[in-house]
């Protein structure tokens, strides 16, 4: 196959670069034989006639008069009887995403993509589900990518025929953590109710008893004596799997049959806000003019769903959206790829109104409730060690970067290893450069006091030494980190259950001054 410099591809059509002008002489068209078809740069300035050979993964290979050639089918216009069809020179990225994604982020992103690469868009709709994007370089009206949209997500098997389609799935399904997917965009489930209804605050297991139908009348959980209506993602839908797997089954529970099931979150969401007894569940993205409940955690602690609480992963039903690419992409779906993972497209997620992942700040006069955990999960320890923490938190800010472990705390866990590279680019050159931060290690309440504050510290300076190795080498060294380790004091969830324990094993990232 003919190399593809990227003189090449700005001037003449991938393999049309050829070595000499004898060469391209000799190649230069004549009226076509039976079997011949002639393939053409999109500027008119070179073509190819040979007898076609066959079309495989995006390339034509034609029998030219100096021999066998293989040409970038996206690349070249072909013009003979024997030529594919159109369709079949364009392969078609397919991107399978949410309900949620495909009807307002992806089309955002592509928009975006479209415009960094100096493309014009065409967008049409082939069905209620679907929808075609095509991008052509402005001016030379040739095809830059095909992109179909749509709300199927499953992945093609191994050995299944379309395995090797270039697809990019979007998903927020649990275990869609997989090896090969990375997050795109974070957000939380909601818990919504209209506007004036006077409940602000719901625990997680009286949630599942209403879902559940356990409980239908709204004075149980201190509202007025009126039955609870029910709204849910239909059965199937990645937020409905969601809620199913993050809280009815934590409880043994599922949805029961008098939920009002909605696929369209944006209709569920007003459902909500017009309904004064009604409850949902939508991701914070989707809010609109509902309002949402803060989740108790017991214990006394309660977090509402707020982007730095998200970003944080503070709050116990924060999700990522995944994206994972498969089969034979080409150019076009890995520039794609890499666009929707980059920092440009951050400000699309953002104004899209999901999280996007960079990093926020939070000062202590913004964490009324942080600190009166603090203060009560004291008792009677040291108050030395009590002032210390205080102190810090009174003059600086949290950053919503926050390393977990994983159980047992043998390690950090996928989001966190993934935010190490994130941390270490912008101590070494981002907005971080040059600042000193505090590493504090916190621990869950299994174990004893002295030994959860020795372990904290370790994990505080285990991200410390993590965080050196994934920068430039001698960017950063021990002397750009304060180490401290607090144990089980200032929990943000209950150690009560397993889920509040993961909450509270964790290295938190601030920022003084």
């Amino acid at each position: 196959m003919i190399g593809l410099s990227a003189r090449c591809r700005r001037g003449l059509a991938a393999a049309l670069c050829l070595a000499n002008v004898a060469t391209a002489q000799a190649l230069l068209p004549s009226p076509l034989r039976a079997g011949e078809v002639t393939v053409k740069s999109f500027d008119g300035s070179v073509s190819v006639t040979g007898r076609f050979l066959g079309l495989r993964d995006g390339i034509i290979r034609l029998d030219t008069a100096v021999g066998p050639l293989s040409i970038d089918a996206f690349l070249v216009s072909c013009s003979g009887a024997d030529c594919p069809p159109p369709e079949a020179m364009r392969p078609v990225l397919r991107i399978g995403a949410t309900r949620e994604l495909a009807g307002s982020l992806v089309p955002a992103l592509i928009a975006a993509y479209a415009e960094a690469r100096g493309a014009t868009l065409e967008i049409e709709p082939l069905g209620p589900e679907e929808t075609r994007f095509t991008l052509r370089h402005d001016g030379a009206g040739r095809p830059f990518a095909v992109i179909r949209l749509g709300t199927d997500t499953a992945t093609a098997t191994p050995g299944d025929p379309s395995a090797d389609a270039a697809r990019i799935s979007l998903t927020a399904s649990p275990g869609d953590a997989a090896e090969g997917a990375r997050s795109l965009a974070l957000d939380g489930l909601a818990v919504i109710v209209a506007p004036d209804n006077p409940v602000t605050s719901i625990p997680l297991a009286r949630l599942a008893d209403v879902f559940a139908g356990r409980i239908d009348n709204w004075a149980r959980l201190g509202g007025p004596d009126a039955p609870v209506n029910l709204y849910l993602d239909a059965a199937g839908g990645d937020i409905r799997r969601l809620f199913e797997a993050r809280v009815m089954r934590r409880f043994g529970l599922q949805p029961g049959p008098e939920v009002n099931e909605i696929a369209d979150a944006a209709e569920l969401s007003d459902r909500v806000a017009a309904d004064p007894f009604g409850i949902g569940v939508v991701d914070t993205a989707f809010l609109r003019n509902a309002r949402a409940l803060a989740l108790e955690l017991g214990c006394g602690l309660a977090v509402e769903p707020d982007a730095f609480s998200i970003r944080a992963g503070d709050y116990p039903l924060t999700h990522a959206f995944w994206l994972r690419a498969g089969g034979k992409l080409g150019d076009p779906g890995r520039d794609l790829t890499g666009f929707m993972l980059s920092e440009a497209a951050q400000a699309v997620i953002a104004d899209a109104g999901f999280v996007d992942r960079g990093v926020a700040g939070l000062a202590i006069d913004r964490q009324g409730r942080r600190l009166a955990n603090t203060l009560l999960s004291a008792g009677g320890r040291d108050t030395a060690q009590l002032r210390e923490l205080v102190g810090i938190m009174r003059d600086a800010s949290r950053l919503s970067l926050t390393f977990r472990r994983t159980a047992g705390g043998d390690g950090f866990d996928a989001r966190a290893r993934a935010d190490i590279a994130l941390l270490a680019r912008l101590m070494s050159e981002g907005e971080l450069k040059g600042r000193r931060l505090v590493l504090i290690g916190f621990t869950d309440a299994i174990g004893r006091d002295d030994l959860n504050r020795t372990l904290s510290r370790r994990w505080a300076a285990a991200l410390r030494d993590a965080v050196i190795a994934a920068a430039p080498p001698g960017t950063l060294d021990a002397g750009d980190f304060t180490v401290l380790g607090f144990g089980e004091l200032s929990p943000l969830g209950c150690n009560e259950d397993a889920e509040g324990r993961r909450i509270n094993r964790r290295v938190e990232v601030w920022l003084p001054g």
